[in-house]
């Protein structure tokens, strides 16, 4: 019987004979109010358009963005830039990374976001870093961009150690080796040696990629001259919902590297605890219950409105002073929620994976 052929062989396969230098990847589900931005963005890139592709690996979105791939692609095809647009029947970010993975042709497969605008250099910018740093994988800040005053808020606040929570592509300023980068781009060999994103991740397939790549001596990098803009979520529900998804998957990917670890991870998970703990508590009437949660809430309100004033201050924006101080609090609150109740599930699933099956699946659907 011969060899089963894996979609690994197939990438190493592609490694001598690919024509083009950049595979771009973008993963999108109902962004048609930001795409376009994304894709003119791409068009605009400093490299020539028949040295790349865009491959856009679509969740069944019902709010145009299909159509508006397809307008692009058109536009696209006088110019020599080849766009693909295949469906992800999954909808996840990691199934429709892998899918379009499979089917890439570029030596460094650069991941786009579809609510991210990337610099006219972006794609230079890539080749260089990965030539330079000979890193497995390379990524630049993460720079909110908004017109709106919650936008502005959040923008501000992930700038603030209180919002970043340590993630270096949010604050960091110089170059150097991280943990983990926003968004990505690799050369081809990467996927070869540690594997694709796991599909059993609905959120945090990046980050449990990076855990792999590091865990495994692999080299992640961070070089702020890759540059983009990010289009956050407009409004407190959208940012909660966002922030508890982050939390839920947190634990499963942190599972898969224990290795990779910090202290920051529980911090807001101890957080909420905390708050629940307090609550529960005081509800049972525990003596001195109720003095020591206003204690715990006004330690906290207090911490929170400072930074809030302290970002508003330095930014010469006192109007953005409330916008912070709910960003601050929807972004801990769900997030450390999130974690907790994905923190059983994520150990059940920890067992019956070393029990059933020790090789955890990061191939394609």
């Amino acid at each position: 019987m011969g060899q089963v052929e894996t979609p690994e062989m197939r990438y190493s396969q592609r490694m001598s004979s690919s024509p083009k230098a950049f595979s771009v990847i973008i993963p999108v589900r109902n962004e048609a109010l930001a795409l376009k931005r994304t894709l003119e963005a791409l068009a605009q890139q400093n490299v020539p358009c028949d040295s790349f592709e865009i491959i856009v690996a679509d969740g069944g979105s019902s709010d145009g963005s299909q159509d508006v791939i397809r307008g692009f692609a058109q536009e696209m095809e006088r110019r020599g830039l080849l766009v693909k647009l295949i469906d992800n029947p999954a909808k996840t970010a990691a199934s429709g990374l892998n899918l379009a993975i499979e089917q890439s042709e570029g030596e460094i497969i650069v991941r786009v976001d579809g609510r991210t605008t990337v610099a006219p250099d972006y794609l230079d910018r890539v080749r260089l870093a990965l030539k330079e740093n000979g890193a497995d994988c390379v990524g630049g800040l993460q720079v909110s961009q908004s017109q709106t005053l919650w936008g502005l808020a959040y923008a501000e606040a992930t700038g603030h150690w209180a919002g970043h929570g340590g993630a270096h592509y949010r604050f960091q300023g110089k170059p150097g080796p991280v943990d983990t980068v926003y968004l990505g781009a690799w050369p081809r060999k990467t996927f070869t040696t540690y594997g694709l994103f796991d599909v059993n991740l609905e959120r945090n397939q990046d980050d449990e990629h990076n855990m792999r790549i590091r865990s495994q001596g692999g080299r992640i990098y961070l070089d702020p001259t890759i540059r983009s803009t990010y289009r956050p979520r407009e409004n407190p529900v959208a940012l909660a919902h966002q922030y508890f998804s982050y939390g839920l998957w947190k634990p499963v990917s942190l599972l898969r590297t224990p290795g990779e670890i910090k202290l920051r991870h529980g911090a807001l998970p101890v957080l909420v605890l905390g708050f629940l703990v307090l609550a529960t508590m005081t509800f049972l009437a525990v003596p001195h219950s109720a003095q020591a949660l206003a204690a715990y809430s006004l330690g906290y309100s207090t911490v929170i409105m400072l930074s809030a004033a302290v970002i508003a201050t330095a930014s010469q924006q006192p109007v953005l002073w409330p916008a912070l101080v709910v960003n601050f609090v929807v972004m801990h609150i769900s997030y450390g929620l999130g974690f907790l109740l994905g923190l059983p599930r994520a150990l059940l699933r920890k067992y019956h994976e070393a029990r059933t099956n020790p090789h955890v699946m990061r191939t394609p659907l």
